[in-house]
């Protein structure tokens, strides 16, 4: 057997064996061992590859692979390479391995090219790094400022974890915290290594925790009026304040010659490299879409400053070895700070200049910098295209396999030229996103402001937290599309919910794990079954296998037990039943852990047997929340968690449940006053959604199940009613007055994340049905 899988490169420069890390589905069946993958390329040549299963069906066989291969581009465009299995030869055995060697006091790792030491304790993160025997760097240490300006440097508490280890990848992680000269401690961290064999760059990630205790006990929880959230102030007990964050590297190029660096920094007469300004004014100055835009053209100008050429790096040599230092996503995580002398290079993830960080108990923050060693002077080896490539990664996509191997659920096709329409709404939805919603910033970054001021730090803002796992929602369009612009935000919205939205500490409630209500900074005082997803974070695992995300994915799913166990059977509404039954289902899934699936069966066994599955809680007729929503979109959510449910572990009861409340829902019970399912009330809030609910999904596999194309005409009836009252315009702009007289801010992220989720799923069963139409 065989497929195809597409490999994209986005940017107009040459990348030379750049190591692609990727995971690849299966259908239920067709792979039961990875090694017998193997890769062509568009000749018929054996490519390098190293496998390694992330998942497996019911039966045992593979659902996820997660390859690892070398890529080259002569320039931007598209190639396409085979994977086959059984192997179509014998494969690529050429090149270097991974030799991973284990000391009583510090691990070494040899890729072939690179060299390096992993101390089993104290403050040197990484020590030793050589190339082909030459020094380059001699420790990497992390520092923290508290709010009185003392430093704390981290050091490390526990041996290496290996996250990956095959022929070709290592992946290592360490945990430690940051203590001051006289051993007190401030703030824990994770320091993450990632090495491909043969390659002259390593990545490390530094991830530091607010994991300290509140200072006295916790005021009572203030409101935004109008909005019905809760809100954290400055002053909050569990808030924190940082100084400053920074990774010192202490380089091996004993009398540098040549210091380079990226246009929005400067090298001074004595070589001293410096941010040319704040990074926050550059930035804020500058329109959001068109410094996306620039990430690739470089065209982009605010004053005399180009801001899309590659930022964030910095390269030193004595003319004949050096090294050089890249920030993934410098600029979109402002404000940063680089700084290179003959001694030191000092990444300045916060720079102290930029005033102190507040920063809520228990979120953390990670950042990635590339480091490579490279031979002779800095004007033969690129290091601006070396620093794009780590912002931009190659692509690797395959819509039509991803779809039918099933391990994605059911995902609308992308047919642009039988939807021209459809397809036309999703892609001005997105840039309106991008040019509106979408926050800069080290703490924003990957989020999106909703019903509220946006910017991290003032008070009253309402962030969103990603609600509606909106991530997922970008997921579902990527594999779909194929389009670098989907992958990119899902890579970036997974990863600030890794960091600032779950609870990752905890010292007055039992919320470790959980995902925080939408609210200012972030943060809310409390986390809830009702805004606690999981499906982005074993999405991103499979497409990634960055091991933090199914660790997320597993912490969330615990949290769930345990406040399923605490509020009991009869204490949950209806959201708070389907949201939990679509991440157990997920988690069980990607783990197979029985506590999942007995945690999803108590709350099944907590519906009603009866006409009214939602009984116990007000009813499929009554209301439910801060924000009397109609109840058609919490029941809708129940359902939709049922089907997952259904779809899982099967069963005549759940299944039962299911077409129940799917029946109510295809009734004119659930009817707003202008004939459309309502979600939020024209004159609730500021930001009214007309005809926004969450049931076509539930309604699609209703279809499935039964064959009965009244669920699908009731949902496409409700779609086009949705989008008719939502259209989106070709620019940014005010809210505006559309079809049923509601003020619609047009595709705002809480929007898209509802309504992208459940519409490229049901756009599925709707066109398998014949009853889906272009509009």
């Amino acid at each position: 057997m065989h497929t195809e899988i597409q490999l994209k490169n986005e940017l107009r420069i040459r990348r030379e064996s750049e190591w692609l890390c990727r995971g690849v589905p299966f259908p239920q069946g067709a792979l039961t061992d990875v090694s017998a993958l193997s890769l062509q390329d568009e000749s018929g040549g054996q490519q390098t590859l190293a496998t390694e299963a992330l998942g497996h069906w019911p039966d045992g066989s593979v659902k996820w692979a997660l390859l690892q291969f070398p890529v080259s581009f002569e320039h931007n465009g598209s190639r396409t390479l085979t994977l086959h299995w059984p192997r179509a030869g014998a494969g690529d055995k050429s090149g270097s391995t991974i030799n991973l060697s284990k000391f009583e006091t510090e691990w070494e790792v040899n890729n072939g090219r690179l060299t390096f030491r992993l101390p089993m304790s104290g403050q040197a993160l990484l020590t030793r790094l050589q190339a082909n025997g030459t020094p380059v760097a001699h420790d990497i240490r992390a520092q923290v400022q508290d709010e009185s300006g003392v430093t704390f440097t981290g050091e490390l508490n526990s041996e290496p974890a290996i996250e990956h280890l095959t022929d070709k990848m290592l992946v290592i992680s360490r945990r430690g915290i940051h203590r001051d000269v006289d051993g007190n401690k401030y703030f824990s961290f994770v320091f993450r290594l990632t090495v491909f064999a043969d390659a002259d760059d390593i990545e490390v990630e530094y991830q530091f925790v607010h994991d300290e205790p509140f200072r006295h006990a916790p005021p009572p929880a203030q409101i935004i009026q109008g909005v019905g959230s809760q809100t954290i102030d400055t002053d909050h007990p569990g808030m924190r304040e940082l100084r400053s964050v920074r990774l010192v590297l202490r380089h091996g190029i004993d009398s540098p010659t040549e210091y380079v660096t990226c246009p929005l920094c400067t090298v001074d007469e004595v070589g001293l490299v410096r941010s040319a300004e704040p990074m926050r004014i550059l930035l804020t100055q500058a329109p959001k879409i068109g410094l996306y835009d620039a990430m690739i053209d470089g065209e982009v100008l605010v004053g005399d400053k180009r801001i899309g050429t590659s930022h964030g790096w910095v390269g030193l040599s004595d003319g004949a070895r050096g090294l050089s230092a890249s920030v993934r996503s410098f600029g979109q995580q402002w404000p940063k700070g680089i700084t290179a002398n003959a001694h030191d290079v000092v990444i300045e993830l916060w720079p102290e200049s930029a005033g102190p960080l507040h920063i809520y108990q228990g979120q953390a923050k990670t950042h990635g910098v590339k480091l490579r060693a490279f031979d002779g002077p800095t004007s033969q080896v690129r290091l601006p295209d070396w620093h794009f490539a780590y912002q931009f990664p190659i692509v690797l996509s395959a819509p039509q396999w991803y779809i039918g191997s099933g391990a994605v659920g059911s995902v609308f096709h992308y047919q642009p030229e039988k939807y021209p329409g459809i397809e036309r709404r999703f892609r001005l939805e997105f840039e309106q996103f991008l040019g509106h919603d979408r926050l800069l910033g080290m703490m924003d970054y990957g989020d999106y402001e909703s019903l509220g001021e946006a910017s991290w730090g003032r008070r009253g803002n309402f962030m969103s937290n990603l609600e509606h796992d909106f991530a997922q929602a970008v997921w579902l369009q990527f594999v779909r599309t194929g389009s670098y612009r989907y992958m990119d935000y899902f890579d970036a919205g997974v990863r600030h919910v890794l960091d600032v939205d779950i609870v990752h500490f905890d010292d007055q409630d039992d919320q470790i794990g959980g995902w925080r209500v939408h609210g200012s900074l972030h943060a809310a005082p409390d986390c809830d079954l009702s805004h606690s997803w999981a499906e982005s974070l074993v999405s991103h695992y499979y497409y990634t296998g960055y091991t933090p995300s199914l660790a997320a994915a597993r912490g969330v799913a615990d949290w769930m037990v345990r406040r399923i166990e605490h509020d009991g059977q009869g204490r949950i509404g209806a959201r708070d039943r389907g949201w939990p039954l679509i991440a157990l289902s997920t988690v069980y899934q990607a783990t197979r852990d029985a506590l999942y699936a007995q945690a999803a069966k108590k709350i099944v066994e907590s519906f009603t047997d009866g006409p009214d599955p939602l009984e116990a809680n007000g009813g499929l007729s009554g209301g439910y929340g801060p924000i009397p929503f109609q109840q058609a979109v919490m029941g809708s959510i129940a359902a939709t968690g049922l089907a997952y449910y259904h779809q899982t572990f099967g069963g005549k009861p759940s299944r039962h449940l299911f077409l129940t409340i799917c029946d109510w829902l295809c009734s004119d019970a659930v009817l707003g006053r202008d004939g459309l399912y309502e979600a939020m009330p024209g004159n609730e809030t500021s930001m009214a959604y007309a005809a926004y609910s969450n049931f076509r999904e539930s309604l699609g596999y209703a279809w499935e199940l039964t064959g009965d194309t009244k669920y699908v005409v009731v949902g496409v009836r409700d779609m086009a009613d949705n989008m008719a009252s939502t259209v989106p315009t070709g620019s940014v702009g005010p809210p505006l007055t559309v079809k049923y007289g509601y003020e619609v801010v047009c595709a705002t992220g809480t929007r898209m994340s509802t309504f992208w989720r459940e519409n490229l799923r049901f756009m599925s069963h709707a066109d398998k049905a014949g009853l889906l139409q272009d509009f």
